[in-house]
């Protein structure tokens, strides 16, 4: 029973895992393959009226806003300072 088990975890992963959208499992049909099957309850869990887009272009990199951050030291350079009140 548990190689059965991890064997239907691995194949949720690889249909999950895959790059092309297209080909992806979708929340649904994940929620009714056997390893998550047993957690699907169809009438808690309503599907969406429209087909949901995130506006991001996927093929360019986000970055934070503002200036950059560049950490220097670690938590002992960070005692020193005195960051850590009442800590020694």
């Amino acid at each position: 029973m548990a190689g059965a088990r991890s064997e239907d975890a691995l194949d949720l992963l690889r249909r999950l895992l895959v790059f092309n959208p297209a080909e992806r499992l979708s929340a649904a049909e994940a929620l009714a393959h056997p390893y998550v099957a047993q957690f699907h309850q169809p009438a808690d869990e309503p599907d969406a009226a429209c087909v949901i887009t995130i506006p991001i272009d996927d093929n360019t990199k986000a970055r934070a806003p503002g200036p950059a951050v560049r950490w220097r030291g670690g938590a002992g350079a960070e005692r020193a300072r005195g960051a850590y009140p009442g800590r020694h």
